[in-house]
């Protein structure tokens, strides 16, 4: 994917309309919407156990933050994960090809599936494309941050989810040097996708 389609920071509702149409053609079947998600304090402490190592605080912060948002915002809040992976199969490298599981039960290795959390998948997944989604939940997944429209947009063009989620980083929060209780937002920006009825 090429770099100029790489977004982290807020850029408003019609910049976002335009960011994801750079990638994405049928920019008339989707509905784009603006939505603030409440911010709330969290102390440090927990912040660690949902932090991935190459994640800055902010992040991890905004992970947190959307999560609870999740919480409320979802049909299924049970089904909530994070880091959860997503294949989309590549027509052309599935084409005849055959892949068992260890009981000798062919695996559908043509249909877009997510992946469930600290599992190992049961087929190589070099016939397809992953992504990993900051939160996915059987109805919603939410990108946090620095992303690319195929990474936000593909739950959802694959049928996995009704609804994605963009919640970038604030206008002028840099996320190497954001600490968390030195900064109070009052609302967060995100971006809901869907499809249009």
């Amino acid at each position: 994917m090429a770099k100029r389609y790489y977004a982290r920071a807020d850029r408003g509702l019609a910049g976002t309309r335009q960011w994801i149409g750079s990638w994405y053609e049928h920019m008339d079947h989707l509905r784009i919407e603006k939505i603030e998600i409440e911010p709330y304090d969290i102390p440090a402490s927990a912040l660690r156990p949902v932090r991935q190592q190459n994640q800055s605080e902010l992040h991890t912060y905004l992970k947190c933050v959307a999560w609870r948002w999740l919480l409320d915002a979802s049909q299924h809040p049970d089904t909530i994960n994070p880091e959860v992976k997503c294949y989309s199969p590549v027509e052309e490298w599935c084409l005849g090809r055959k892949i068992y599981d260890e009981n000798g039960r062919e695996i559908d290795i043509a249909t877009p599936k997510v992946l469930p959390v600290g599992s190992d998948p049961f087929f190589p997944l070099s016939y397809g494309l992953v992504i990993r989604m900051d939160l996915h939940c059987s109805d919603k997944s939410v990108e946090i941050g620095g992303t690319e429209p195929f990474n936000l947009l593909l739950p959802l063009l694959d049928g996995h989810v009704e609804e994605a989620v963009w919640l970038p980083y604030p206008q002028g929060v840099e996320p190497k040097t954001f600490r968390l209780g030195q900064t109070q937002f009052d609302a967060l920006n995100a971006y809901a996708i869907s499809w249009r009825d």
